[in-house]
């Protein structure tokens, strides 16, 4: 566990829930995509494989978590509301803010994936939203306090052998969308 500027970062193991109106809780989660392709995934069980196994998981593992802002990478364009939509009913009470492409070329282009957020609008205000190739930063005001803060959910990836170049454009995409923030936050970035 990790304590610094009142942040307080847990594993999965010593997560309890949340700690009342006061504190704030994200957590980050990538679904493995719906239509995931198995292959060179052998450390999956076959059975976690299926996506209706794999979502009935989703759903316990999220009611378990109990978070302010829910961030998922890996979520279907296509078919966000029906993999998700679970998450606006009781007793998540979530609202999203869905993955969107800016056309075709570029869904294909991301496997029809893009990162999400799933935030308490008990406890939450979204005043700034900017969707990027694989990211979404969100701006939100805590109702209580009336404090703001930003959240980055970006999609990383490993350095894979098939794909060596792949950790450098991620790298330098989640290093596009800090500029942006700071751009929002009307702060002079470096080039």
């Amino acid at each position: 566990m990790n304590n610094n500027n009142n942040v307080v970062v847990k594993s999965t193991t010593e997560w309890k829930g949340r700690e009342g109106d006061e504190t704030l809780s994200i957590a980050t989660f990538n679904t493995l995509r719906r239509n995931f392709e198995f292959s060179g995934k052998e450390w999956m069980k076959d059975e976690d494989k299926s996506w209706s196994n794999r979502l009935e998981n989703h759903k316990k593992l999220f009611k378990q978590l109990d978070v302010d802002v829910l961030c998922l990478q890996e979520a279907e364009i296509l078919t966000f509301k029906e993999d998700f939509g679970f998450l606006e009913q009781e007793p998540f009470d979530y609202s999203l803010i869905e993955p969107k492409a800016k056309d075709r070329k570029e869904a294909r282009e991301h496997g029809y994936t893009k990162p999400s957020l799933a935030y308490r609008t008990s406890k939450l205000k979204v005043s700034w939203i900017q969707r990027r190739s694989r990211a979404i930063l969100a701006q939100f005001e805590h109702i209580k306090t009336g404090k703001t803060f930003f959240v980055v959910n970006c999609h990383l990836q490993a350095e894979s052998q098939a794909h060596p170049d792949e950790s450098g454009q991620r790298t330098y995409q989640f290093r596009s969308a800090i500029q942006h923030l700071i751009v929002h936050r009307g702060e002079k970035s470096d080039p």
